[in-house]
């Protein structure tokens, strides 16, 4: 039994052509900055009362996540939606405002990549495992994509992903199955408004499915690279070990283990 008055709505966007290209990736990091940087106004005000909401990328998709007190969640998932499809309406006639606003958040990530080069070296290290593991794109990539892109580009990106994109979510917490189907509808409907005939026969309930890459039998691999930042003489080494599927007293021991190593 769920005994609070608390709500996680998770909804991933994913696209139907797989991994992002470095050029999509990059269009889609700085989509989630500006529905962001649009709905400051009232997230914050939705902060105070205990509601929060990210809009945030990742290698196949873009998702979306609100947290907090219920009665009033499914409001700021609607209102995140409204405001992204606004952004997406004004296409070609973007307004002097929005350029303005792209320009900043495009200086932000440039500082987000720069900031992560000279950073400390097991920062790198942790990239490196998430590059080979995880199917992420390369840094320099992204860079480069950066210096190029522009609104209309982003914007046609966006348009075009939600059209042809795959829709997964979570809702759980104090709220009802209806409810939860309800959420979902209105996602699907507010971001495929021509195609809500069909709902019915687009929403289905589905168990939650284990995305871990497996390495095969007892091979090692190793993945290895220069610091980016040449001015730190210190290096690292990450090595991981595959433990397959866990169940709770494994996970438990497991974490038990972790913990005496750590000290």
């Amino acid at each position: 039994v769920f005994d609070m008055p608390k709500v996680n709505i998770m909804y991933r966007f994913l696209s139907g052509e797989g991994i992002f290209s470095p050029h999509a990736i990059v269009a889609a990091q700085l989509f989630s900055e500006l529905v962001t940087e649009q709905c400051n106004e009232f997230s914050y005000e939705a902060i105070m009362a205990g509601l929060y909401c990210q809009v945030s990328p990742s290698s196949s998709a873009i998702e979306l996540h609100v947290s907090g007190y219920n009665h009033k969640a499914h409001v700021l998932v609607e209102r995140l939606l409204d405001t992204t499809m606004d952004l997406l309406a004004q296409g070609d006639e973007s307004s002097s405002e929005l350029s303005e606003l792209f320009d900043r958040v495009t200086f932000k990530l440039e500082q987000a990549f720069q900031s992560f080069l000279t950073g400390q070296a097991y920062q790198h290290c942790i990239y490196g495992g998430d590059l080979v593991l995880e199917q992420r794109t390369p840094i320099e990539d992204k860079m480069n994509v950066l210096k190029a892109i522009t609104l209309p580009e982003v914007l046609t990106f966006a348009n075009g992903f939600l059209k042809h994109c795959r829709l997964e979510g979570l809702v759980h917490g104090n709220v009802s199955a209806q409810h939860a189907y309800d959420i979902t509808s209105m996602v699907w409907s507010k971001t495929h408004p021509l195609q809500t005939n069909s709902l019915e026969a687009t929403i289905t309930r589905a168990p939650l499915e284990k995305r871990v890459v497996q390495l095969s039998g007892d091979s090692s691999f190793l993945y290895r690279f220069s610091e980016f930042n040449e001015a730190n003489t210190n290096s690292c080494v990450e090595i991981i070990f595959q433990m397959g599927a866990l169940d709770l007293e494994a996970n438990s021991t497991l974490a038990l283990f972790g913990h005496l190593i750590r000290e």
